[in-house]
Parts: C-alpha cells; sequence; structure tokens
C-alpha cells in the first residue's frame, strides 16, 4: 500500500532586497577559500592588483563609502594585517619584477 504525503502549508518569505558582496577567492595550501570584503577593502585591492599605486588606490574609495572618516585609516590598516597575513601581499612575479 502505498501512502501520499499531505503536503504541510508554506509560509511566504518577505523578498530580500539584493544587496552586492564582495569577496575574494584564495588558495592556500592546495585548499581554495574565499572571504567577504568591504567595498572600500574590494576596491584597494582590485587597484592594487591592476598596478594602481596605494596613495591613488586609497583615493580611489568614495567619500560615501560605509566608513566614517576617522574610521578609514585603522580599517585600512587592519585590512593590510590581513592580507599580509594571507599572502596576499607579495612582490609581482614576472620580469618587469
Amino acid at each position: 500500500m502505498v501512502r501520499r504525503r499531505q503536503r504541510e502549508a508554506v509560509k511566504r518569505c518577505k523578498t530580500l532586497d539584493a544587496e552586492s558582496t564582495f569577496l575574494a577567492v584564495y588558495r592556500l595550501e592546495s585548499s581554495v577559500y574565499y572571504k567577504r570584503l568591504a567595498a572600500a577593502e574590494f576596491l584597494i585591492l582590485s587597484e592594487l592588483r591592476r598596478g594602481t599605486p596605494l596613495g591613488e588606490a586609497l583615493a580611489r574609495v568614495p567619500d560615501e563609502s560605509a566608513l566614517p572618516p576617522e574610521e578609514f585609516g585603522p580599517k585600512v590598516e587592519g585590512w593590510f594585517t590581513t592580507w599580509s597575513r594571507l599572502g596576499w601581499l607579495c612582490s609581482p612575479k614576472g620580469p618587469e619584477a
């Protein structure tokens, strides 16, 4: 005898607003990881990857970012500490290095 399951009533959830998520995907010792980044953090890393000098990369962070000016310096310092520990900051490889 086959019994049919009764479907339970499903409550509808509120639709969530779309928002951007910034990630860095990296490899460490043959494993792949990801790290969520703040928008300003992602922008700075992207600019540095393109070869933009640090001062210019920092200047490109929009004033309307979620960081108040007095928190920007300590936040950037923390990001650089993390990036260094993860090995993301290194000299470029190639003929120009």
